[in-house]
């Protein structure tokens, strides 16, 4: 029996703090990232904009953030971010799943989640059909290339590239249809 996952939007310093420690562990302690490259001025932003308790300049439509709950026990065991890149795009980045529950269907899951909550924002709001993206890190390509996200798929393209001193290529969201 598969165990339930709870997936939200991060609205609270608390959460943030929550996500920060997967990212800090499997970027930073795993994949050995420079924490100041991890760690960037989205971040800080939406930090700011929690103390704040400025919701509307939190959510102002450009930056979600998503953590991922182990229904089970309750733990913190993913998280990425979306950020919109132009009015129908979004950019999906910094997922990440702790090793002890990666191979579980969690990410895919998420990544699923984010397209179907994000569609939705723009389907009210723009007459455009909503493109997503990612820079996946090339040991990760098959977790993108053949998994099955809310009935589409990441396809590769363009040239790889580095980020961070790690092999990445850009792929770009194809819905089923």
């Amino acid at each position: 029996m598969e165990a339930m996952q709870i997936v939200g939007l991060v609205d609270s310093l608390e959460l943030l703090e929550a996500i920060k420690s997967v990212r800090n562990q499997v970027f930073v302690q795993e994949q050995e990232i420079d924490s100041t490259l991890e760690f960037d001025a989205n971040d800080i932003q939406f930090k700011e904009g929690l103390e704040n308790s400025s919701t509307t300049s939190l959510l102002n439509k450009l930056r979600y953030y998503y953590i991922k709950f182990n229904g089970d026990d309750g733990e913190v065991c993913g998280t990425c971010r979306a950020r919109k890149t132009t009015d129908s795009t979004w950019k999906i980045e910094r997922v990440a799943t702790l090793k002890n529950h990666r191979g579980k269907g969690l990410g895919q899951s998420l990544i699923s989640f984010v397209i179907d909550d994000l569609s939705k924002l723009d389907d009210s709001s723009n007459s455009e059909e909503t493109t997503f993206y990612i820079h996946a890190q090339l040991s990760a390509y098959p977790f993108w290339s053949r998994g099955n996200f809310n009935n589409g798929k990441f396809i590769k393209v363009g040239e790889d590239f580095e980020e961070a001193s790690i092999p990445h290529c850009k792929m770009i969201y194809h819905p089923n249809k």
